[in-house]
């Protein structure tokens, strides 16, 4: 099994992650407390910042390609080569782009390019398919990329905004009848450098910048609907001397059972796959909320040991379940480029991989809404893997996914502690998508990380906050409480008092005569988050 990009450290649930952790009663940072809001005024236009701090953003990259047919084919066999380009083209550029690791476990060709950027696999337009001559055919195309909000300032552009790449020149043969061609020399770990000139073609891309998305929540209404919430967290082999999959799943019982998820088992030491899984009832609006976490890794010696064939299909198996079944599905480990999950040793069993291609194909719950958040290095590939599953076509589901290497300090607790968060009188805070992110994107508490965390699939989540009362909109209050509690605060706007406005990311989140507008503390003049407020600024 070729080897492939690791993630970069090991990470251990600290005191340090625990203002950010369920359960607790504040958060260091906080941009948006229930109780503070209640001094908040509406901002008026021009008056505040429309900025969304987030560190990676979409790019589209756009370029000229060619295929050449066999003798006697046409348009037909140009089309089909042109789907198994695509794919060289994903490779080769994202080559370039990617960022590279050193050590003993690190990439071949660590010095060639790296601007910590990915492309998205599949994420490609076709443009102006034109016949040159009898065999070769030309085609324009996008293709969709991640990185730093700078990347364009990092890349080698030239005066028009292009820049030029050595790409690979695999035969037809090669792409057509091998589906993992690139992770063989002299494809594999790409360095032009290196190889002969009647092997490689020169291609000139130019990029932009792809439209801005707008934040939004994760659908808990859809989540809770059965009054339940079912999570599932995978860890995958590690190889490193400390083997994190043993270290990490027990930090991550000892974080679950530290706030008040009780276990079927007295100790981590006697949890296994078969064990069944934590639980604790949180409040959510008013409403009972069972959570179930299981946990599942290898372990050696156990039905799921790692360096044994029985094993890895166990804990593929135990994936493909949780794909189908769960709410939330949480793989922490070792990924890389055009790959999946590392769910068991590859250097003693070719089972315990979940790849691209399975996840392509793999059987998630269709019309039900699910989170997957592959915790890894450059996952980036598996978002629009995912999300143009057959079951999901685009609808129903959100992955988070990594630009670069994964190296955030607890990724796992700091997820489920911002989805799950309490407020000081121990009822869920719905947190926005992005607030999410910028938790992962640290080490600890305020270290940031070079890692670039993403959502797919935000575009359809909710832009009203998920426990808003919308039918109290502008009516008279003095207080959160009496607007209905999270999610809907009392302030003042503009001259016509105090009313009860719903919090929102976006216009689309407010009803018609309404923007989502910034409101700030009369007190502080900080900015506590966006609601829905009359165009007019008037209540009357």
């Amino acid at each position: 099994m070729t080897r492939f990009p690791a993630r970069s450290a090991t990470w251990l649930a600290t005191a340090a992650t625990a203002a950010l952790l369920l359960g607790t009663t504040a958060c260091a940072g906080d941009d948006s407390t229930d109780e503070d809001a209640e001094d908040g005024f509406v901002i008026e236009d021009g008056k505040a910042d429309d900025f969304l701090s987030v560190k990676a953003r979409e790019f589209i990259v756009s370029g000229t390609a060619r295929v050449v047919v066999e003798e006697g084919q046409g348009e037909a066999r140009a089309k089909k080569l042109i789907m198994l380009k695509h794919v060289a083209t994903t490779w080769f550029l994202n080559q370039y782009l990617v960022d590279k690791e050193t050590g003993p476990h690190g990439d071949v060709n660590a010095d060639y390019g790296g601007f910590a950027a990915m492309v998205k696999d599949g994420a490609y337009q076709d443009l102006n398919l034109r016949q040159i001559n009898g065999t070769t055919w030309e085609f324009k195309f996008e293709q969709v990329i991640a990185g730093k909000k700078n990347l364009m300032s990092k890349l080698p552009l030239d005066a028009h905004g292009a820049f030029s790449i050595e790409v690979g020149k695999p035969t037809n043969a090669e792409m057509e009848h091998d589906k993992e061609w690139y992770r063989k020399a002299p494809w594999d770990g790409w360095n032009p450098a290196t190889v002969p000139a009647a092997q490689k073609e020169t291609l000139t891309l130019s990029v932009r910048e792809e439209k801005k998305t707008t934040d939004g929540w994760w659908d808990y209404a859809r989540l809770f609907e059965d009054g339940k919430l079912t999570v599932d967290v995978h860890f995958g082999y590690d190889y490193n001397p400390e083997k994190a999959h043993l270290v990490d799943s027990k930090a991550f019982y000892t974080w679950l059972t530290g706030r008040g998820f009780r276990s079927p088992v007295s100790t981590w030491d006697k949890y296994s796959r078969t064990s069944g899984p934590l639980t604790k009832t949180i409040d959510a609006n008013g409403k009972n909320v069972k959570v179930e976490v299981r946990i599942f890794y290898p372990r050696p010696g156990t039905s799921t040991d790692p360096e044994t064939d029985a094993g890895g299909k166990q804990l593929e198996r135990d994936m493909f379940g949780s794909l189908a079944d769960r709410d939330v599905i949480v793989y922490s480990g070792h990924s890389g480029s055009l790959y999946g999950f590392a769910l068991s040793n590859w250097d003693k069993t070719d089972e315990g991989d979940v790849d691209d291609v399975e996840l392509a194909t793999a059987q998630l719950a269709r019309d039900r809404y699910q989170i997957v958040f592959a915790e890894g290095c450059n996952t980036y590939m598996l978002g629009n893997t995912l999300m143009q599953n057959p079951n999901k076509a685009g609808k129903n589901i959100d992955v988070i996914t990594t630009t670069s290497f994964s190296v955030s300090y607890s990724p796992v607790q700091d997820f489920l502690g911002r989805m799950l968060e309490l407020d000081s009188q121990g009822r869920l805070r719905p947190r926005t998508m992005s607030q999410t992110i910028e938790d992962l994107d640290l080490y600890s508490v305020g270290e940031p990380s070079p890692t670039m965390y993403g959502i797919h699939g935000i575009n359809d989540n909710p832009k009203l906050h998920p426990f808003a009362n919308p039918e109290n909109a502008c009516k008279s209050c003095s207080s959160n409480a009496a607007c209905g509690g999270v999610g809907n605060s009392c302030v003042s706007v503009g001259t016509s008092g105090r009313r009860c406005v719903a919090a929102c990311t976006d216009d689309s989140g407010c009803g018609t005569g309404y923007k989502c507008k910034p409101v700030a503390s009369a007190s502080s003049a900080a900015i506590y988050g966006n609601y829905c407020v009359p165009e007019t600024r008037r209540c009357d």
